[in-house]
């Protein structure tokens, strides 16, 4: 059996160039994976990062806001205090009053921290959440893979013997023709 040397050599030639060509797709796609898992990993800390800064800002208004409370709280107790001193008013009555006020304060000191708590499990929510997404995204995103050489040199074994044999049968047709004149 043998084969059409130029037939053989296009078929080495065609083989070699869609290996080529195959390598060069799957390249390309490994780079774009790639480049999708570092986007993410930029953007994930992007997230993390303005997810920080909002629950320091937070908590920094929180602080202030419960500062403030306090304040008031003081505020209030002291103008009691000054009222009730100033018109000789003691007794159960000014201490309920004062305790009211101390009351408040730690409601609404309580409410605020609750609240602060409330943002940053909300963050860490989002933050999973956006994390899960981009690892789905991942993992539906192949990274391309190359051709395998050994298919390719199988194919080109298959291909070169299927024109062996055209070309033995074709051998074998002209001799039985030139037998049959």
């Amino acid at each position: 059996m043998s084969c059409d040397p130029v037939s053989a050599s296009l078929m080495v030639a065609s083989a070699a160039a869609g290996f080529v060509a195959q390598q060069q797709q799957a390249d390309d796609a490994r780079k774009q994976y790639n480049e999708m898992g570092e986007n993410a990993r930029v953007n994930y800390n992007r997230m993390v990062g303005d997810a920080a800064a909002q629950t320091n800002q937070e908590a920094a208004a929180a602080s202030q806001q419960a500062l403030q409370e306090r304040a008031n709280a003081l505020e209030a107790q002291g103008a009691v205090n000054s009222v009730t001193a100033e018109r000789g008013i003691t007794g159960n009555s000014v201490q309920g009053l004062l305790d009211e006020y101390s009351q408040l304060e730690s409601r609404s000191v309580n409410d605020i921290r609750t609240n602060l708590q409330w943002g940053k499990e909300q963050q860490t929510r989002q933050l999973e959440s956006a994390r899960a997404g981009i690892i789905s995204q991942l993992n539906q995103a192949k990274p391309g893979r190359g051709p395998s050489p050994l298919a390719a040199a199988l194919n080109l074994a298959g291909g070169l013997a299927q024109g062996a044999d055209q070309m033995d049968y074709r051998l074998k047709r002209n001799a039985y023709a030139e037998k049959v004149k």
